[in-house]
């Protein structure tokens, strides 16, 4: 079974890909592939291994025209990696971020230097793993679950709706799948032989076997006008985010847009929040305003130019919304998760349920307003309406009118 979702939002004119790919090393020379050093890293395995039911990393290469992909597996994470040297220096903010990354990852990769310029693609591949396991130790605390709870049982009748799914892997059976490349063509090949589908931003899809995959390339974030490395960090964690909702719990059924899209923008802009494929910038310059979404929101508020929280619960896709939508989905989730934890966790869980509609598949798409009514009512104590007023009301007070 493939399931398939396309994210398509605007994009800017593509210049001409570099013809000239980048030569790899043969062998990591940070862990010289060796045991031991692969074990203080938390990996299981620098390839080859599955990916998914039926599809090998070596598959991937040769789907992709023969060339080399750097792989590595995690306790959570399948990782494939064509990303090229990047050069460091160019903005503060990142400087500040990717220091800190790096020290981390020099006490498990000792070989790697934290003061270095460069990243090369090995190095590259470190930090994204790193990242990515960050990422999902983050899921877990905002979840308020742990990897124990996922035994792998699966349930059936009255304990279905307990379950914690029949997978280990947040619910789900097989880890979660990534792939980061230089060029679109690269992800548009992958896509056309596994997924099947044209052209888009990014792919999402459960892979045979139930691993949720998510791929992208770096080419994305320079065609929104920018090169910084923490562009590409915010638009991966975005969509791992949505991987990770998908999977939680290990159900098919689709979960609400506006909770599953809110709850990845709130996880990317937390990396970085000033570039965002869905709500373009007027310009690339440092001057420029238009990602400072508090203050926009505020102003949004204040001329009651926002959709009610009602609207939300019927929104059919993230492709069809517009601006002020995405923001308040972005703010309206990440109120919910910092003002009232226990209560996020249990919405979180019941919308990881499917909808107890009669006659309704549990894996086709759509989550019927009604039951979200419900659902939020018993997680949060309030209705759609009342947890509308709430928001604005914290909204006016905390975010000023721009």
């Amino acid at each position: 079974m493939c399931l398939t979702v396309l994210v398509a939002p605007a994009r800017a004119q593509k210049p001409p890909e570099s013809s000239t790919p980048e030569v790899f090393e043969a062998v990591d020379p940070y862990t010289k592939g060796k045991r031991e050093a692969l074990d203080k890293a938390g990996y299981f395995s620098l390839g080859p291994f599955p990916l998914a039911d039926g599809i090998l990393t070596t598959d991937v290469e040769e789907a992709l025209g023969g060339v080399r992909v750097l792989w590595v597996e995690t306790a959570h994470f399948k990782l494939g990696s064509l990303l090229h040297t990047y050069r460091r220096g160019t903005d503060d903010q990142e400087e500040k971020r990717l220091s800190d990354e790096l020290r981390r990852l020099a006490k498990k990769v000792p070989r790697i230097q934290a003061n270095a310029r460069e990243i090369d693609p090995w190095a590259r591949l470190h930090l994204y793993a790193q990242r990515l396991e960050e990422q999902h130790a983050e899921f877990l605390a905002l979840a308020g679950v742990t990897d124990a709870d996922f035994t792998g049982k699966p349930a059936a009748g009255a304990d279905a709706a307990v379950s914690m799914g029949p997978g280990k892997y947040l619910g789900s059976e097989m880890k979660l799948s990534v792939l980061l490349a230089e060029k679109p063509t690269q992800v548009d090949r992958f896509a056309r032989r596994w997924i099947q589908t044209g052209e888009s931003s990014w792919y999402r899809a459960m892979l045979p076997g139930g691993s949720w995959f998510f791929g992208v390339s770096a080419q994305v974030v320079r065609d929104m006008g920018t090169p910084l490395d923490s562009a590409l960090h915010a638009l991966v964690a975005t969509g791992v985010s949505y991987s990770m909702t998908s999977a939680f719990r290990g159900t098919l059924h689709q979960r609400p847009v506006w909770f599953t899209h809110g709850l990845a923008l709130h996880q990317g802009r937390k990396i970085e929040p000033r570039w965002c494929m869905y709500v373009v910038r007027d310009s690339a310059g440092p001057e420029d305003e238009t990602w400072m979404w508090e203050q926009r929101l505020g102003g949004l508020v204040a001329n009651d130019f926002v959709p009610s929280w009602d609207e939300m619960l019927g929104w059919p896709d993230s492709s069809k919304l517009e601006p002020r939508h995405h923001m308040a989905a972005w703010s309206r989730v990440a109120w919910l998760a910092e003002s009232d934890r226990p209560g996020f966790q249990k919405l979180l869980r019941s919308l990881c349920q499917p909808p107890e509609a009669p006659g309704k598949d549990p894996a086709a798409p759509g989550f019927p307003a009604e039951i979200q009514q419900k659902r939020l009512l018993a997680a949060l104590g309030r209705t759609p309406a009342e947890l509308d007023e709430a928001w604005r009301k914290w909204v006016r007070k905390k975010y000023p009118r721009k």
